[in-house]
């Protein structure tokens, strides 16, 4: 059995998602995962944020969306936090 990692990005859709089509054919079963990075709430050189608490609302809605679309396949999206740095 293989087990397969569709971890969304920029593009959280569902069709016309060429990643997730070769997940499904390659693989048995499937995780889904978001990353939120909590590298884009830094404080640029600029003195401005990269992103917002408007710009992460508006980032949130199609999350969510993604996540009523997968448990409606019977599937789970796992969201968590990046804390990459630069």
């Amino acid at each position: 059995m293989k087990t397969g990692l569709v971890w969304f990005k920029n593009d959280v859709r569902l069709h016309d998602n060429e990643a997730l089509t070769e997940a499904i054919e390659e693989c048995d079963e499937l995780i889904f995962c978001y990353a939120i990075e909590k590298n884009n709430f830094r404080k640029l050189d600029l003195g401005f944020k990269k992103c917002d608490i408007n710009r992460f609302k508006f980032l949130k809605q199609p999350v969510m969306d993604l996540q009523n679309h997968l448990e409606k396949l019977v599937a789970h999206l796992l969201i968590g936090y990046l804390n990459a740095k630069k």
